[in-house]
């Protein structure tokens, strides 16, 4: 026996679900490819039905069941053998726990969220082939009652596995099989798991840059960490917070590029293992990290965090290490690191107690300088804020990242003298370093691999560097952001290696010289390139592009730029959001472009004033989000019917545009909508061009488009100002 209905898409499946007289076994859902979002905030109570939906074609189940309260249907007969998205799915379906071992999720991508909040769920999963998951950031986030095996499965792939446990208070499972080898972010992981202590000392953690909160307040936590491989973090701060039964050794730990470390060890009570082997980062910020870490006893490294930190409340934690140690102690630990960043403590002890006052005395720096490591190198800055850079010979220094970051340094002076030879790393280097603008043209950069956010808010910075020989360079990513200033020629580097561009000239206000030349050919995202770059226009349409899958922001805010670039290949990008967002002169052909695989331009031309040209050619079938694609667009007049829309929601795509009178398009764009939306954007429309108008285009063009019920709407809500009208006719 056949079904009732048969939806053609996830607007016409959804007007469907919506409906709860429709029974959901009398839909025949074959033809349906999308569930994202289906049944969220449903207020649905009966889903008999639902378990002979045909689901073989659908490719995503995003926020299927979010909020979905009162759903708990058996399921675990559908075929999701293509879905690749089930992140969200049943995030906050609070009475959901049916069984779902049987799903073949070997095509899903992104689990990120997917049980949530779904504080009943409790079924097995340990069956389920999750081999080509890449995110499952909060998977089982405050899954209260979640507690099964999970030890086989294939998390190879995976990258971000970030608060997937935290707060999953029933869970303490063995994890020690899996392979986290492809893991960058796995801040939060335990956090809030007052159960979980499984030995994870075998996992692969080399490409881990986030462990910030990782077992912050895991109360039970005790295990081996000390094999794991941490030279690649950022960021560990509250890393072992307020888990109080920690105690295990972690000197073998590579910090040296920790930037951040506050509260690390934050009423840590167990806590007692010495860390004086650990080369902290200058850099690094380490306030409170031992705060009520009361059996910690090492006073090398709490002097360290005077030196590491000028704290606002320093006598505070003065007094907290010196009811630990006696002052004599301190006083010569801090005089190991006498600078001016320990004054203020040395003093305070001083003040204290005299006797202090004289005993440590810092040993001058004479002579030419050769440090071996970054960390002598750094320690030779630090020893003297005024001395003189050309001191100091940096041959055998490989790693400069985030040398000057932030620094209040005003002479560079001997600076252009330094060999850099061997450097593959720049990353940071003047970050935040706002009096710098030395010339150092001359540096032999032929080996430097990273440049990422070298000048980022170098707010002073404009010397030459066109001489650079930046070959091997892959990350320019935030380079000159921030570089109000900076206005060089570059037209001569060779960038055919670089990767990513992202955000380079951010800010670059100033920033307006021909690159034209530059071969792009291997760059992946330029997402932000030339965002709020205020004066450049300058040509770019010999560029390759055709590797790039991110042009998000690339000319927001870019307020002068107004360059053609009708020959540019954007067949593999993904992201267009914000392309041209407030691009104020932009008015140049892009009917050409194949935009056959990207998935979003929300906001693209949003307040782009003086645009309008044909954009009819475009096939954007697969664009899920064009939100505000030309809201405030002043100038726009251009027809939109061309364009097959299906399951897109081009939600407020016209607003504030009164100017855009093409009212089939207007029509068009409605029909895709959900009922709020759709609602919002008719009031707009009744504003701009009156109640009568409005109906009349809803006559005309709704029917051809599955608009009409919009002239129901219309009539009932603005009978008066209809009635009005007719009497002016």
């Amino acid at each position: 026996m056949g079904k009732l209905y048969k939806p053609g898409c996830w607007r016409e499946l959804w007007k469907l679900t919506e409906d709860e007289s429709v029974c959901l076994g009398d839909i025949d859902t074959s033809l349906i490819t999308r569930m994202d979002m289906l049944f969220r905030f449903s207020k649905r109570r009966n889903f008999d039905g639902l378990e002979t939906w045909n689901t073989s074609n659908v490719t995503t189940m995003k926020g299927m069941f979010c909020c979905a309260k009162y759903f708990n249907h058996p399921i675990e007969c559908w075929d999701v053998s293509k879905v690749r998205d089930m992140s969200h799915m049943f995030s906050e379906a609070s009475a959901f726990n049916q069984p779902l071992d049987g799903w073949d999720v070997s095509n899903v991508r992104n689990m990120e969220s997917m049980f949530a909040w779904a504080r009943c769920f409790n079924r097995p999963l340990e069956g389920w082939n999750v081999s080509n998951a890449e995110n499952m950031r909060c998977m089982f986030y405050y899954a209260k009652s979640f507690n099964r095996p999970l030890n086989s499965w294939n998390v190879s792939k995976v990258r971000d596995i970030s608060c997937m446990f935290c707060g999953a208070q029933s869970f303490d499972q063995p994890l020690d099989e899996w392979d986290t080898s492809s893991v960058t972010d796995m801040g939060m992981t335990f956090s809030m798991c007052p159960e979980f202590d499984q030995n994870i000392d075998s996992w692969d953690t080399s490409k881990v840059e986030d462990m910030s909160g990782m077992f912050t307040n895991a109360v039970r936590f005790n295990q081996p960490l000390n094999s794991w491989r941490t030279g690649g973090v950022r960021d560990m701060s509250g890393m072992f917070r307020g888990a109080s039964s920690f105690d295990q050794p972690l000197d073998n730990w590579d910090v040296s590029r920790v930037e951040t470390a506050e509260k690390m060890f934050n009423d840590a009570a167990s806590f007692s293992r010495p860390l004086d082997m650990w080369q902290i980062p200058r850099f690094c910020n380490v306030n409170d990290m031992f705060t009520d870490a009361l059996r910690f006893t090492d006073v090398k490294t709490l002097a360290l965090n005077f030196f590491l930190t000028n704290k606002k409340r320093y006598r505070e934690y003065l007094k907290e290490v010196l009811g630990r140690f006696d002052a004599a102690r301190v006083y010569a630990e801090l005089s190991r690191y006498d600078c001016k960043h320990t004054a203020e403590y040395r003093r305070e002890l001083e003040a204290a107690h005299p006797e202090l006052r004289g005993s440590v005395r810092a040993a001058a720096a004479t002579g030419k300088h050769r440090p071996r490591t970054k960390r002598e190198l750094i320690e030779l800055l630090d020893r003297d804020a005024k001395a003189p850079l050309g001191g100091i010979d940096t041959s055998l220094i490989t790693d400069m990242e985030g040398l000057f970051r932030k620094s209040k340094r005003k002479n560079f002076d001997g600076i252009e003298l330094w060999d850099t030879s061997n450097v593959v790393t720049m990353k940071n280097m003047f970050a935040g370093a706002k009096f710098f603008n030395h010339d150092i043209s001359g540096w032999n950069v032929s080996r430097v691999e990273n440049m990422s956010n070298m000048f980022h808010c170098a707010f002073h910075f404009n010397q030459p560097l066109d001489g650079w020989d930046v070959s091997n360079v892959a990350d320019m990513e935030g380079m000159f952001c921030g570089c109000r200033n900076f206005n060089r020629p570059l037209g001569s580097w060779n960038v055919s290696k670089v990767r990513s561009m992202r955000f380079m000239f951010l800010w670059a206000c100033s920033f307006n010289q021909d690159i034209s030349s530059w071969d792009t050919s291997g760059v992946k995202d330029m997402c932000g390139m030339f965002d709020a770059a205020k004066s450049f226009n300058r040509p770019l349409e010999a560029w390759n592009v055709s590797g790039v899958t991110d042009m998000s922001r690339m000319f927001h805010q870019a307020d002068a730029f107004n360059q053609p670039l009708a020959s540019w290949d954007v067949s593999n990008v993904r992201d267009m959001s914000d392309m041209f967002h407030y691009a104020l002169s932009f008015n140049q052909p892009l009917n050409s472009w194949n935009v056959s695989n990207v998935e979003n331009m929300a906001l693209m031309f949003d307040g782009a004033e003086r645009f309008n040209q044909p954009l009819g050619r475009w096939d954007v079938s697969k664009v899920m989000d064009m939100d505000y694609m030309f809201c405030e667009a002043a100038s726009f007049r251009q027809p939109l019917t061309a364009w097959r829309l299906r399951d897109q929601s081009p939600r407020h795509i016209f607003l504030r545009s009164p100017r855009y009178r093409d009212m089939e398009s207007r029509v068009m764009c409605l029909a895709a909508l959900d009922r709020n939306s759709r609602e919002y954007d008719l009031q707009e429309m009744i504003k701009i061009f009156g109640a009568r108008a409005v109906c009349e285009a809803l006559l005309q063009y709704g029917a051809k488009y599955g608009a009409a019920e919009c002239v129901e709407y219309v009539k009932s809500h603005y009978a008066d100002e209809l009635k009005a009208q007719r009497l002016r006719a």
